[in-house]
């Protein structure tokens, strides 16, 4: 075989080589194709029987039932003492004993301040020396009258007896006397009732003038809360109605309280001045302590008859008309309602739903009437008092 005819060989069988190997590439990508294009469509098929499931949407539901419908009035004020005193001086002096102390608690009837009474108890020896002498003066005279009086009548024996009284300064000096006696008292400072010391500006050798604020006393067991409330919502009180407060800054503690008292008085903005009287006795919340001008939070609760009522969050609005989804056969079902009152947790329901229904609570913003709807509460089951 000559060289020529070896490389006519050659180039055929590299051509076959080729052709064999562009063979077995192209079956090989039509196989693993084929393949591939399966398995698409069984993961099609599982993502559309995927998001079949998906768009029933789960819900939860509340049965409507009838029950008393408790009406919340929300407003807020500040805690005062019913029972406070802004203690004043009655005199000018030094405060020789004081017992006063900002947070201390003092009973009735005990000593809180004693001033310097030594200007007050020479003005008494001294009204006192004066009226001594005033009054042997009047017996001087009363002696020159007692043939006279024989021939008077007893009204005109004791008119006569006044004139002496005054001519002669008994009169006067009983009367120097008493007004240095009330000095005198003005000297010590009693606690009015038992409470606690607050605003103490005093203190012991301080020279304390007429008018001046020395203290407040308070008691701690007599406190309630002012509020305001809107005239509209003034025909719906009365004394003894129940409210609960929550200090501001400390929502978890709770007070109980009562309705004790209603100003009959509407001022420029519509509102009416409401006391509402604390009960720390039913709280007996030792950790906590109330104090005058604390600011809280006041709900006071109207009850109504028995009503028709479902959680508010069951209500939704479409185009202004509340409409509320009932659960039906695993469907969301359309209802047109009318509401009432409405107390920021549930809302009365005056038209347009029946006691016993199954009302959708969550999920409800999105849903359509007829809309596949999974129910995951436990109350498909009808509560026993409306079975």
């Amino acid at each position: 075989m000559t060289n020529g005819h070896a490389l006519i060989y050659f180039s055929i069988f590299n051509r076959y080589e080729i052709m064999k190997a562009l063979f077995i590439f192209a079956g090989s990508f039509i196989f693993f194709s084929c393949k591939e294009n399966k398995v698409n469509t069984l993961q099609q098929e599982n993502n559309f029987l995927a998001d079949s499931f998906s768009s029933i949407t789960k819900v939860k539901t509340y049965v409507a039932k009838k029950a008393i419908f408790n009406y919340a009035i929300n407003t807020n004020g500040k805690i005062i003492a019913n029972q406070i005193l802004n203690v004043t001086s009655q005199t000018n002096g030094v405060i020789k004993i004081c017992n006063v102390k900002t947070g201390n608690i003092v009973m009735k009837g005990s000593i809180l301040l004693k001033i310097d009474d030594s200007p007050f108890v020479f003005k008494i020896e001294k009204a006192q020396q004066i009226l001594f002498n005033s009054k042997n003066e009047y017996e001087s005279k009363l002696l020159g009258y007692e043939n006279l009086f024989k021939n008077k009548s007893n009204d005109d024996v004791n008119l006569i007896k006044r004139k002496l009284l005054i001519s002669s300064g008994v009169a006067a000096a009983e009367n120097e006397l008493k007004e240095a006696q009330y000095e005198l008292s003005k000297c010590i400072v009693y606690a009015q009732f038992s409470g606690i010391l607050s605003d103490v500006n005093v203190s012991k050798d301080y020279n304390i003038t007429i008018g001046q604020n020395l203290f407040k006393i308070y008691n701690p067991q007599d406190l309630c809360l002012e509020v305001k409330v809107l005239e509209n919502d003034i025909g719906l009180l009365k004394n003894g109605v129940s409210a609960s407060l929550y200090p501001i800054g400390n929502e978890n503690n709770s007070f109980q309280a009562l309705v004790d008292n209603i100003n009959p008085y509407v001022d420029e903005n519509g509102m009416v001045v409401v006391k509402l009287k604390i009960n720390l006795k039913a709280n007996n919340k030792k950790e906590f302590n109330l104090l005058p001008g604390m600011s809280c939070i006041a709900s006071i609760m109207i009850p109504f008859p028995k009503t028709l009522i479902i959680p508010k969050e069951a209500v939704v609005y479409r185009g202004e008309k509340a409409v509320v989804f009932t659960y039906e056969n695993g469907k969301a079902i359309w209802n047109y309602i009318s509401v009432g009152r409405d107390n920021g947790k549930t809302i009365e329901v005056t038209h347009g739903l029946a006691e016993g229904q199954l009302v959708i609570t969550t999920n409800n913003l999105q849903l359509s009437n007829d809309a596949p709807v999974s129910n995951s509460s436990d109350e498909t089951k009808k509560p026993k008092e409306l079975q």
